[in-house]
């Protein structure tokens, strides 16, 4: 199929879609311009084999959603920061979940620099530096260091998800939420916000909790879990 075409073929499933929820959800679209008050904030990976709303059957205004390359929070890029600021003050999510996924191309890449030093130049080198450290640091483990690349990948994956939950957490942002301080952007005190850290497995389609949960300080992260 042309791109001509592909791009044609996804406005026609556009118009079924519309036409179907219209039809099984009445008002729905009316509901939506009205606003939106997600309870959940998803930062991914822009990887288009794990869209939030198609894995977990999720309709528009459930959730807030930030995308990049392999799924990261640096505390230096402002379109993240950005959009978690506007999600826990003006929209008043309750869960962050950092989601990374199997057969990630911006882990293979890390990988690849920590161990054979082949670097992607431009924009997308320089994105990858904080992962490509956390690989090297991880190398300095005398067991990680003897994994085969792919396991070293998965290891990695899932090290990077908790680095972001702890960068997350230590954030201004949440250390103001977690303390109770009137929000700047809605004016209200907003929920106390829990960090969750996930994988999706690319080859089954399944969403795994690590279970290594982030709450507020005094609360206990197994009552917040979202895999029970």
């Amino acid at each position: 199929m042309s791109s001509k075409l592909a791009l044609a073929e996804m406005l026609k499933h556009n118009e079924h879609w519309c036409s179907e929820t219209h039809t099984l959800k009445p008002g729905f679209f009316k509901t939506c311009s009205e606003g939106q008050a997600p309870k959940v904030l998803w930062l991914g990976c822009s990887d288009s084999r794990v869209p939030e709303s198609v894995v977990t059957k999720a309709d528009p205004g459930q959730i807030f959603v930030a995308r990049n390359i392999a799924n990261q929070f640096n505390p230096d890029d402002d379109n993240v920061v950005s959009v978690l600021t506007y999600g826990v003050q003006a929209l008043g999510v309750e869960h962050i979940i950092v989601v990374g996924h199997t057969s990630c191309g911006g882990m293979i890449a890390a990988t690849n620099v920590a161990t054979k030093g082949e670097a992607p130049g431009g924009a997308l080198g320089r994105y990858l530096t904080p992962l490509v450290e956390l690989a090297k640091s991880l190398k300095e483990n005398e067991e990680a260091a003897k994994l085969e690349d792919a396991d070293f990948v998965r290891l990695l994956t899932e090290e990077s998800v908790k680095r972001s939950m702890r960068l997350i957490a230590a954030s201004d942002i949440i250390q103001d939420n977690w303390a109770g301080k009137v929000s700047p952007l809605s004016g209200q005190v907003m929920s106390k916000i829990s960090i969750h850290g996930w994988i999706s497995d690319i080859g089954t389609g399944k969403l795994k909790d690590l279970g290594v949960s982030i709450t507020a300080p005094g609360e206990d992260p197994t009552a917040v879990s979202l895999s029970g």
